[in-house]
């Protein structure tokens, strides 16, 4: 027969688990819904970077992230949730850790994936050298305007940033440039020849 003090610590163990589980979800959801796309890094590894074009891209993503502890956390908490409330037979620290190791590794997974596609994204802005670009807002020697080209490898239409510090005039919108470069998102641009 179970004593008060047996039921005492179950429910404060399935409380403490559900506020484990339940505080990084919300922080989460809040961060998807303001679009918090920054990341919080805590780990001390060296990771292989590379530099395409001026813009440097991390190849994946840090293993001591904000969002891979709160899925750590997630996973541990409802795991031992779980644990205590089904009254399995492993110990519940034991099926937190393993929830919460399970959690961490299929969203790590998941941001390489993302990583991945983000750093596909950049390389592609070194296939922009050399093609005509659209004037849409006006470039002059020392101010920043817009251009519109059409990506080669997504077949897209993007909108990028534009200077010209080679030329003294403006360059009006609707003229043709042919993009020089491309460094930090901003494309080096010059007047097509007719």
């Amino acid at each position: 027969m179970e004593t008060v003090i047996d039921l005492l610590n179950i429910h404060w163990l399935e409380n403490a688990y559900f506020w484990i589980t339940l505080i990084p979800s919300a922080l989460l959801f809040v961060m998807f819904i303001l679009g918090f796309d920054h990341e919080f890094d805590f780990d001390t590894d060296i990771h292989g970077d590379f530099d395409v074009g001026g813009i440097d891209v991390p190849s994946e993503p840090g293993k001591l992230g904000i969002r891979l502890i709160m899925s750590f956390m997630i996973g541990f908490g409802l795991f031992g949730f779980l644990a205590v409330n089904l009254k399995w037979p492993i110990p519940h620290v034991l099926s937190a850790l393993m929830g919460g190791s399970a959690f961490w590794y299929l969203m790590y997974q998941f941001m390489k994936l993302i990583f991945k596609q983000q750093a596909n994204t950049q390389v592609a802005s070194r296939t922009l050298v050399g093609r005509i670009g659209t004037v849409t807002h006006r470039i002059t020697g020392d101010t920043v305007g817009e251009i519109k080209v059409k990506d080669p490898a997504t077949g897209l239409t993007i909108d990028l940033r534009a200077v010209a510090p080679d030329i003294k005039k403006m360059i009006k919108p609707g003229a043709e440039v042919i993009i020089n470069s491309v460094i930090d998102g901003k494309a080096n641009v010059k007047l097509k020849e007719t």
